[in-house]
């Protein structure tokens, strides 16, 4: 069994989702092996950084780092992101994204075409919004999953970014330039990455809230926490399956909040990034 199969069988079985007919064996694999028993545990720490929130807290889960090695050594260090490496992909994976990267930056300077997709890319304080082509809508929700973090990703990578030593707690203008974000979001399956690059502002009394919202006239539901200093800044996957049924993912948006309480009903009016 190759590496890439084996580290990719690490995250489904990390998740919960490695097919029943493969989990005996791979157990197996796993006592007899302490360099894959290691590999799972940092996977299984990794999608299991938020339960000490409760179970009521939304399915917000941080995700990081999966397609670090496709960038190389070169770009990680010149990004200086809080990623942590996951899957190695195969060739198909990277050309898809490549792919995605110039056709993202393809787009940005003028209309989308007619290509439709259930997969949408909007910038947060960017007046964009991109339907992704994909190759495929026979994606099974895990496969999906991991499409979804890889095109992040890559997009992430194909953007400026944040220049090094950039202090959160600065009140000058460039801050507030600097400050926004991501999201990737999947209509079909109500799943996403919502990527942070830099908060506006950050207070250690105050928790901040990811909110989606259907219509100015509905009530924006909670896709979950962020947490603040340094690992504020990141990839971190939300679950959106909770959305009323019927609700209208194609006007879809999202924002940002600061709250006095952890677990907030509804969003106040501090809002420190939005969809536009």
């Amino acid at each position: 069994m190759n590496n890439e199969l084996i580290e990719e069988k690490a995250q489904l079985y990390a998740l919960g989702i490695l097919p029943e007919s493969e989990v005996e064996e791979f157990e197996t694999q796993i006592k007899s092996d302490r360099q894959l028993r290691d590999l799972v545990h940092e996977y299984q720490r990794l999608t299991e950084l938020d339960l000490y929130q409760g179970k009521d807290e939304a399915p917000f889960h941080v995700y990081s780092k999966v397609m670090e090695q496709l960038d190389g050594p070169k770009q990680s260090e010149k990004r200086n992101l809080n990623l942590s490496q996951a899957l190695s992909w195969g060739g198909w994976a990277v050309a898809a994204c490549v792919a995605a990267v110039m056709w993202l930056g393809g787009a940005s300077g003028g209309q989308v075409g007619e290509t439709s997709s259930d997969i949408v890319v909007n910038n947060l304080g960017s007046p964009r919004i991109v339907p992704v082509p994909t190759p495929s809508d026979e994606y099974a929700l895990e496969d999906r999953m991991l499409e979804l973090a890889g095109l992040a990703e890559a997009y992430w990578f194909s953007r400026e970014g944040i220049p090094e030593g950039q202090l959160l707690e600065s009140d000058d203008a460039e801050v507030t330039q600097l400050s926004g974000g991501f999201t990737v979001f999947d209509k079909r399956f109500n799943i996403g990455f919502i990527a942070v690059e830099n908060l506006p502002k950050e207070a250690p009394d105050r928790s901040y809230h990811v909110w989606a919202r259907t219509s100015e006239s509905e009530t924006p539901v909670r896709a979950g926490t962020l947490p603040i200093g340094e690992e504020s800044r990141g990839l971190f996957f939300f679950d959106l399956t909770q959305l009323p049924q019927g609700a209208n993912v194609d006007s879809l948006s999202f924002f940002v909040t600061e709250e006095k309480e952890e677990s907030p009903s509804s969003p106040s009016k501090m809002v420190v990034l939005k969809d536009v």
